[in-house]
């Protein structure tokens, strides 16, 4: 599996590969975005803020868990709910 947070201005992108097997829960998802957010905001110019991303997410139930939601409440990070009529927008 792969984890990959991407921004359009400036072009930045984060992938994170899970080990063959592996499934991501929600301690996985709260440490992807925890490094995601530390190297978005380790860059000298054009520094990005969790919270001025856009988590399109779906569900699934490393995305609904409570930790992982408590974890993006205490960084003011709201993710998109797709429409249930669009289920290929999140790929």
């Amino acid at each position: 599996m792969i984890l990959m947070g991407f921004t359009c201005k400036p072009r930045r992108v984060s992938i994170t590969a899970l080990p063959a097997g592996t499934t991501a829960d929600r301690n996985t998802m709260i440490e992807y975005l925890r490094t995601t957010g530390k190297r978005f905001l380790s860059l000298k110019k054009d520094k990005i803020r969790l919270k001025d991303c856009l988590l399109m997410w779906d569900n699934a139930r490393p995305h609904t868990a409570t930790d992982t939601r408590e974890f993006l409440t205490r960084r003011d990070v709201e993710p998109v709910k797709p429409s249930p009529y669009s289920p290929d927008l999140n790929l």
